[in-house]
């Protein structure tokens, strides 16, 4: 019995000594502990990425001398985005006010994603560019967020990290993620920094290449951002893929590519309640997808280049509808 009691022990002590077998995860991030980061490594853009390089590019939008951080907020399914904003003042009277301003006056990112989010679906994912706050962290604790997605730290985000992990929230320090394969960068995709500056509708643009990226289409990667009027609420997002979480390529016949269009899966997350939405393209929409944002509501169409298959018959749907076309480079015209 003696030798039993032994013989268990040292097996318990032996299995402490050997490293634990780490479970596979989509991103190549153990440490990513989301339930769908959870299966084989991928090598392609993660969403989790995305939503961070969408954060970015809020950031450029900050007028902010110092801190220019973006926030953004996404349903724990990863399937909508609940919030965004960068660090600034309020919107309306942005440039109106006279007199000396107070040192750190602006609202920051998270603030400003919170309370375009609300607090009443639980389990969001935040993804910030700089770690929150004290205060910030306490925000996103009381507005139900679950996950904290995060690309750097200052000593204040520190604090804000230790009360998020007090909490039993999940924080995750995020660095910018590269494939494994170090293939050329997609056909007519932005690829580089991004500039100092930009607009919330280049950060948009940015976003819609981001999600682009994800697509696994070889001949032609797309991505569609749909957004309300106002442009401060994003009601839907899509790339171009298959059936979400299988492998449906068997089904499809050899003759066509069996893909759901960028643009249809962002109006199927944003739906036709609401009009005059606008719409972020990497490129310009098949004439199926522009009937289909017209019986959306979609008043505004941004676009960066043709259709790779030389389809413009959707440019002269959206023109006989009378929906106006931005192109990328600045140049908007009514079609």
């Amino acid at each position: 019995m003696a030798r039993a009691r032994a013989q268990a022990a040292a097996g318990q002590a032996g299995s402490a000594l050997r490293p634990r077998r780490r479970s596979a995860v989509k991103d190549g991030r153990p440490e990513n502990t989301h339930p769908l980061n959870r299966g084989p490594g991928q090598d392609r853009i993660p969403l989790y990425e995305s939503f961070l390089r969408f954060a970015e590019a809020l950031a450029r939008c900050s007028p902010a001398a110092a801190h220019r951080t973006g926030c953004v907020l996404v349903s724990f399914n990863l399937e909508r985005v609940l919030g965004a904003g960068f660090s600034g003042g309020a919107a309306s009277a942005r440039g109106r006010l006279g007199g000396a301003r107070r040192r750190d006056s602006h609202l920051h990112a998270e603030e400003h994603a919170l309370l375009i989010a609300g607090a009443v679906e639980k389990d969001k994912l935040m993804f910030v560019t700089e770690a929150p706050c004290l205060l910030c962290a306490a925000r996103a604790i009381n507005s139900g967020v679950s996950h904290v997605y995060y690309r750097t730290a200052t000593a204040r985000g520190c604090k804000g990290l230790e009360l998020l992990r007090r909490a039993g929230k999940a924080v995750i320090h995020y660095p910018r993620w590269r494939p494994r394969s170090a293939g050329p960068h997609p056909i007519g995709l932005v690829g580089g920094r991004l500039p100092p500056r930009m607009t919330l509708p280049e950060a948009y643009q940015h976003f819609a290449e981001a999600l682009a990226l994800r697509s696994t289409d070889g001949s032609q990667k797309v991505g569609c951002v749909v957004v309300s009027g106002d442009l401060e609420r994003v009601l839907g997002i899509g790339y171009n893929g298959g059936a979400a979480g299988i492998d449906d390529r068997d089904f499809i016949p050899a003759d066509r590519s069996g893909y759901v269009h960028a643009e249809e899966n962002a109006l199927l997350k944003a739906g036709a309640i609401e009009k005059d939405k606008v719409m972020f393209l990497t490129h310009t929409p098949c004439v199926m997808c522009a009937k289909r944002a017209i019986n959306s509501g979609v008043a505004r169409i941004h676009c960066r280049q043709p259709n790779q298959r030389g389809d413009a018959m959707g440019l002269a749907l959206l023109q006989q509808a009378g929906k106006q076309v931005v192109w990328w480079k600045g140049e908007a015209r009514r079609r």
